[in-house]
């Protein structure tokens, strides 16, 4: 049997930071589904990550690994060169980066193999770090359709609202509720999932994709490029951000060029600056150089797991968060808080776990030993 690969370094898991810390690359949700399910779909062949040993990833033994670079994004044409590659071939860019490879030993996290049978690929998509998937979004959206259950539109009875534009361009899945809203189909695709609940007055402009069981709340206006994960709650406004699995963003306040871990909260108002008042470039930290590098115009809040705001938030024009800290500190935010940060005080481990217990209780879920195993090695680790 061959397997899928999806290998994250060192370097890579960096590079993503905040959002790598409690997942490997592969998990990361953006467009429609995550890195590993658009894997799967694109390649049609199991796929696992390889990645940190402290995020307990199961290992898969087959007879050959078809091993891709987590960053990498499966265009059509590059699946193709993965499927055709040969025990030994390795895929490099014009940089001679290594991008995938094929070989029939267990690959080891972090080793990566020579480049002496090496073919150049060009015409790729890397998404180096958090920024480069909240511009990529669009596009990753328009890619994933051609995955979803069904080809064409499903109109069901529960769907009573204004749609404007193609209705090829409206996809949704059995058992959604849309009431009174208004959805603009014309600028792109628009996607609710099974289970999913868009409330009256809602405006969506596509492309949008809002995941299984997720809730719109009244009056929500959620603009292109956005991503909705599985069971969030979202209201107010949202523009070019992607909020993963669990989060809440469920009140008044604006949120753009974010990206949201799973398990996070965001108090009602909170609100989030996108563009600098000079209107020059954003700073944000880079845990690559350990320190504040320009990320373009805009950029607003990169948040890891389990973090949360409290009510009237500020947060300041490219803000990272850490995971599992709480933000409630008066006046714009610093624009680094790390994990384990209660207010301006060190976040104790055991009342950290407690608290994201009972945040998952609210969703009838119950904390995980191995949640618990990731929590406590980033706590002792200063991730």
């Amino acid at each position: 049997m061959k397997v899928l690969c999806l290998v994250d370094t060192v370097y890579s898991r960096k590079c993503y930071y905040p959002i790598s810390l409690t997942r490997p690359i592969g998990n990361i949700l953006y467009g429609i589904f995550s890195v590993a399910e658009r894997y799967r779909a694109a390649a049609n062949m199991p796929v696992y990550s390889l990645t940190e040993p402290y995020l307990h990833e199961p290992q898969h033994d087959a007879e050959s690994y078809v091993c891709v670079d987590a960053a990498l994004f499966p265009h059509d044409h590059l699946v193709q060169m993965l499927l055709q590659l040969e025990n030994g071939e390795t895929l490099v860019d014009s940089n001679n980066r290594i991008l995938a490879w094929q070989s029939n030993s267990k690959p080891v996290f972090n080793q990566l193999p020579g480049t002496q049978n090496a073919r150049v690929v060009s015409n790729v998509t890397i998404l180096e770090t958090p920024g480069d998937i909240l511009s990529f979004n669009q596009q990753a959206i328009l890619f994933d359709l051609k995955f979803l259950p069904n080809s064409s539109t499903t109109f069901n009875a529960r769907v009573l609202s204004q749609v404007i534009g193609p209705a090829e361009n409206l996809y949704v899945e059995e058992g959604a509720e849309i009431f009174a809203s208004t959805i603009n189909c014309n600028t792109g695709p628009v996607i609710i999932r099974k289970g999913a609940l868009v409330m009256e007055g809602t405006q969506i402009r596509g492309p949008v994709s809002i995941g299984e069981g997720a809730v719109v709340k009244m009056g929500a206006c959620i603009y292109g490029a956005t991503t909705i994960g599985k069971k969030c709650t979202v209201g107010g406004e949202i523009k070019n951000s992607i909020l993963m699995d669990y989060s809440n963003k469920a009140h008044e306040g604006y949120l753009g060029d974010s990206m949201v871990g799973s398990w996070c909260n965001l108090g009602a108002g909170t609100s989030v600056s996108n563009v600098r008042n000079t209107g020059g470039t954003v700073p944000v930290w880079s845990a690559v150089l350990d320190q504040f590098v320009p990320a373009g115009i805009k950029a607003g809040l990169l948040m890891g797991d389990y973090s949360r705001s409290a009510i009237n938030t500020s947060f300041n024009t490219g803000t990272v968060v850490g995971a599992c800290s709480s933000v409630h500190q008066p006046g714009l935010t610093p624009r680094h808080i790390p994990s384990f940060i209660w207010g301006n005080h060190s976040y104790i481990l055991n009342k950290a776990i407690e608290h994201v217990a009972n945040w998952k209780r609210l969703k009838g879920q119950n904390i995980s030993t191995l949640e618990v195993d990731i929590l406590t090695h980033l706590a002792h680790n200063n991730k």
